[in-house]
């Protein structure tokens, strides 16, 4: 029985001895680390992990709650929460380490997402009232720049007036997509075929670039829900970046299953620097000239109301695919 609970226990548990070595060490703990538990009993645990030399610690009370950073034998690194506690057995005079652990990657993914929103959800009041701040002046010159073009004759003049009004037209899209990124969204769910809605958006690729090749392979009558004036926008945010990319060739495909549909749009550019990866979803950042780094921003947000997920992949001299994931 004890046998049966220490390995359905879903936490790590690793019994060693004072000098370190591995006695035990249950089911959860050895998929945690990613090893066969026969190939760690017996041996020094600091061998085989050289992070987890703390875990033979029982300092007071240092020895509950702490974390260390793991590199695990495949190469990657997650966070691990443990507690270790003395083991001993007065009729053998056995003395020990129990050590319990769990893998902290989802609890961290989830705190910084939990700090992500909260962040979002500060910065959205600020910029909302920033934002009607500035669009009633930003109307006012917009309006007077409009009556002096018609009235002004020197063209030099008239092309300093179109100049200053390019410009508060950019800053009112600036205004427009700021709002877009930052207030709640008011989701019109309906049925959306996505080939019919492909079709549609082929033309507008076909207007702004000419020589630009688009693939498209979306088994019939494949539906999603979703706000269609929403998921177009972002549909036609990922096109622009890949048109934008492209070299000549995009593809675009789609599959269901499991309860899920993903839609993939992929073009054949220089694709996006590793550097720059981390960063394609902070605001305003952006490597297009002229480009407000809000697009993808505001792809994922959409996405997260619809309750769905944006995922970029990309490969330098490789092109990059965006991959829409939607439950059914």
């Amino acid at each position: 029985f004890s046998d049966a609970i220490f390995n359905s226990a879903a936490s790590g548990i690793i019994v060693l001895a004072r000098n370190g070595h591995v006695l035990e060490i249950n089911r959860s703990g050895a998929a945690i680390l990613g090893i066969d538990p026969s190939k760690m009993i017996g041996r020094k645990l600091t061998d085989i992990f050289p992070d987890m030399a703390s875990l033979l610690s029982l300092d007071g009370s240092l020895s509950s709650g702490r974390e260390l950073s793991l590199s695990l034998p495949d190469g990657r690194s997650i966070p691990i929460g443990y507690n270790s506690s003395r083991l001993f057995d007065p009729s053998t005079g056995r003395d020990g380490i129990i050590a319990v652990f769990r893998d902290m990657s989802e609890i961290k993914r989830l705190q910084a997402e939990l700090k992500r929103k909260q962040h979002f959800e500060t910065m959205g009041k600020v910029v909302s009232g920033v934002a009607h701040e500035i669009r009633n002046p930003l109307f006012g010159i917009s309006s007077i720049g409009q009556i002096l073009e018609r009235e002004i004759d020197t063209a030099q003049h008239k092309a300093l007036i179109q100049a200053m009004l390019k410009e508060a037209n950019r800053m009112k899209q600036l205004i427009e997509e700021l709002l877009l990124y930052t207030r709640p969204s008011r989701l019109e769910v309906t049925d959306i075929d996505i080939c019919v809605l492909f079709d549609e958006l082929s033309l507008y690729t076909e207007t702004k670039r000419t020589n630009a090749d688009l693939m498209i392979n979306i088994p019939p009558l494949l539906v999603i829900k979703a706000d269609r004036d929403k998921i177009t926008q972002v549909f036609l945010n990922i096109l622009n970046n890949a048109l934008d990319a492209a070299k000549g060739k995009i593809s675009v495909s789609a599959s269901a299953s499991d309860g899920t549909t993903e839609i993939r749009i992929a073009d054949d550019g220089e694709g996006i620097r590793d550097d720059d990866m981390e960063r394609i979803f902070d605001p305003f950042f952006t490597t297009k000239k002229g480009g407000t780094g809000l697009g993808l921003p505001i792809c994922r947000k959409i996405m997260e109301d619809h309750g769905g997920q944006i995922c970029v992949r990309s490969m330098e001299n490789r092109g990059t695919t965006v991959t829409l994931t939607f439950k059914s």
